[in-house]
């Protein structure tokens, strides 16, 4: 059977085809080989949790640093702590450390937001108070079940820190901590704070 010129380019572009896969996979590997990086960053951040509970703070925020920038919130976080309240061997950089905790409280994590909330109702140094901001952020802890945000903002509509004073949602939102915290201290003193306010009703 002859071979025409219409089945030489079939075979013809067969081969490349086969080429062209083979060179992706031989290039895919080569340029992952060695290489300790993770997509989403859980390999750094994971590392980063081995170096700290190690007591290598510096090295532990590097590998956080590297985690968060490849969007892993975990890690994030990790880092914002870190360069807010410092460690061993670790430089503060309040406002570098202030975005981190923004960045994962704004994508919902609610640790984040009590902090940040926290760093500015009671301002770290360097940091100028600002209550609409950290009302702002330590509500939507609250909201979302951060015990402690939900004792913490029953306080401060007890007094009338950063809101006007209102009993009933203090009492609201003491009661909700009392139910919620995973914190027994926290639970004890938010029941007891609320029923010292109905109390006085």
């Amino acid at each position: 059977m002859a071979v025409t010129d219409s089945m030489q380019k079939k075979i013809l572009m067969g081969i490349i085809a086969v080429l062209v896969i083979i060179g992706g996979i031989y290039f895919v590997g080569n340029t992952n080989k060695g290489s300790q990086l993770s997509s989403d960053g859980s390999a750094e951040y994971k590392q980063g949790v081995a170096l700290s509970n190690e007591g290598k703070f510096k090295e532990a925020l590097e590998q956080y640093e590297k985690s968060a920038e490849r969007g892993n919130m975990p890690a994030a976080y990790m880092a914002g702590m870190y360069l807010t309240h410092g460690r061993a061997g670790i430089e503060k950089d309040i406002t570098k450390g202030l975005s981190y905790l923004k960045k994962v409280a704004d994508a919902g994590g609610k640790n984040a937001a009590y902090a940040l909330g926290k760093a500015y109702m009671d301002p770290l140094k360097g940091v100028k108070r600002d209550y609409a901001t950290g009302i702002k952020y330590i509500k939507m802890s609250a909201e979302k079940g951060h015990g402690t945000a939900m004792y913490v903002l029953g306080i401060y509509y007890e007094i009338g820190k950063g809101v006007e004073k209102d009993k009933q949602q203090a009492i609201e939102w003491l009661d909700k901590a009392a139910k919620t915290s995973k914190v027994s201290s926290i639970r004890t003193k938010a029941a007891a704070r609320a029923d010292r306010l109905r109390s006085a009703q």
